[in-house]
């Protein structure tokens, strides 16, 4: 049985403004949407954290990032900035108690320690952090299968993970979670069979 190191764990995913945006200054993307799940070391879903967050310039919102996501720029005008979010978001990880794992981590940290940086907040979060990206493909190395791309998406392919919103934070986070527990259950003879997704 696949056992996570520590007894909870946070898989998180963000969304944000469109990265095309960022400027030779170092201005990174907005948060737009939060979504994590809390996770037992079993790899069982203890609770969940979702918000929609308002970007301090709804211009850098693109139909590029409405096209991806399928956020509403009135939803967002609707949202609470992030000001008023993060509190509740370092609260559901427990401040730097429970480790962060996310698809990808060289974008998704960078984004959210950005995100504190420029409010003078601090970063309230754990400093370990693991890349599901890296666990998925390490194990595809180890078992030699050829899953065919890095995206979070191609590996839900690849291992018949359905995503019920595609990138939407809680539902990538819920897959990350998934693809974990498809790797539990491999024994080296599954045939996977490719789905759309």
């Amino acid at each position: 049985m696949f056992l996570l190191p520590h007894k909870e764990v946070i898989f998180f995913d963000l969304e944000y403004t469109d990265s095309s945006l960022a400027d030779a200054a170092g201005v990174l993307p907005e948060i737009i949407e939060i979504g994590a799940i809390k996770v037992t070391s079993e790899l069982l879903i203890k609770d969940r954290f979702e918000a929609l967050v308002q970007p301090p310039r709804l211009d850098r919102f693109t139909n590029f990032c409405y096209s991806l996501t399928g956020i509403k720029i009135i939803d967002l005008e609707k949202s609470l900035p992030f000001e008023k979010v993060w509190n509740d978001f370092a609260r559901f990880t427990e401040y730097a108690k429970l480790p962060l794992l996310s698809w990808g981590v060289e974008s998704d940290i960078p984004v959210l320690k950005y995100s504190y940086l420029k409010r003078n907040l601090g970063y309230p979060h754990s400093k370990i952090v693991i890349d599901i990206k890296s666990v998925i493909w390490a194990f595809a190395a180890i078992n030699n299968l050829d899953i065919g791309g890095w995206s979070l998406r191609t590996a839900c392919k690849y291992f018949g993970v359905k995503c019920v919103q595609k990138h939407r934070a809680l539902s990538d986070s819920m897959a990350m979670l998934s693809l974990l527990n498809e790797i539990d259950k491999f024994d080296g003879e599954e045939e996977y069979q490719l789905i759309e997704i």
